[in-house]
C-alpha cells in the first residue's frame, strides 16, 4: 500500500502561520544551537508531529521563518537605498532603519549573529544554514547600492577601500546593538534614547571621511 501524498497547505493557513510565529519568537529567546523543534511546537500548541506535517526539517521552517522576518525589512532598506534625497542623507537613513531594527528585534538579530560564529566553528552541526541565508540575503541585496553611496559621500573611487569602508559601516551599526549594555555601562550613554542612536549614525557616516581635496 502507497504512503498517503503529502497535503501542501496554503501560505494563509492559520496553523501554518502559527507554527514560523511561534519559530520567530523562540529564535528570539534561545541561541540558534538550543532551538527546537518541541520548543516551537509548544510554543505554538501544536505537536511536534504537526510541525512535521507543514516543515520537514527545523532548518526549513528556520528559513521560511526569517524570510517572513526579513521580507519586508529587507524591501523598507532597499526603498531607503534608492529613494529620494543626496547620498548621505540615503545612507544615514539606511543605517538608522537597520539599527532601529535591531533594537526593536533585539532577539532575533542575536540569534543571527551567534548562529553565524558559531557556524565558522568545526565540529558545530548544531548552527543551522538558514541563519547565513537570511544575513547573506539581506546584505547581498544592498552591498553595491551601499557602497555607491559610500563612494559618493567619500569621493573615493579605490574599490577595496570602498568595500572596507563599507565593511566598517555595517560592523559600526550592529556591535553597539550587540553589545548594548556595553555603551550604556562603560561609556555613559543609554542606546535605547532614539536620539543617541540618531546621533551615533550621524557619526558612523561622518567616519568615512570628508572627500579627498581638489587638487591646486
Amino acid at each position: 500500500m502507497s504512503a498517503p501524498k503529502r497535503r501542501y497547505s496554503s501560505e494563509a493557513d492559520p496553523t501554518r502561520q502559527r507554527i514560523l510565529a511561534a519559530a520567530l519568537e523562540c529564535i528570539s529567546k534561545t541561541s540558534a544551537g538550543k532551538l527546537s523543534v518541541r520548543a516551537i511546537a509548544a510554543t505554538a500548541g501544536v505537536n511536534v508531529a504537526t510541525v512535521h506535517y507543514y516543515f520537514r526539517t527545523k532548518d526549513a521552517l528556520v528559513t521560511e521563518a526569517l524570510g517572513l522576518f526579513f521580507s519586508p525589512v529587507t524591501a523598507r532598506l532597499q526603498s531607503l537605498l534608492e529613494g529620494e534625497g543626496d547620498a548621505r542623507s540615503r545612507l544615514e537613513g539606511f543605517l538608522l532603519f537597520y539599527i532601529e531594527q535591531f533594537h526593536e528585534y533585539p532577539g532575533i538579530f542575536t540569534s543571527l549573529i551567534e548562529a553565524i560564529i558559531a557556524s565558522d566553528i568545526p565540529g558545530d552541526p548544531d548552527a543551522p544554514n538558514a541563519y547565513e541565508r537570511a544575513l547573506l540575503g539581506v546584505i547581498g541585496l544592498g552591498r553595491p547600492r551601499i557602497m555607491e553611496l559610500v563612494r559618493a559621500v567619500t569621493g573615493r573611487d579605490d574599490e577595496v577601500e570602498l568595500a572596507l569602508r563599507t565593511l566598517q559601516l555595517m560592523t559600526g551599526v550592529v556591535h553597539p546593538m550587540f553589545l548594548s549594555t556595553i555603551p550604556l555601562g562603560q561609556f555613559g550613554v543609554d542606546f535605547r534614547e532614539r536620539q543617541i542612536r540618531q546621533r551615533y549614525v550621524a557619526l558612523l557616516v561622518d567616519s568615512l571621511g570628508a572627500p579627498s581635496p581638489a587638487p591646486r
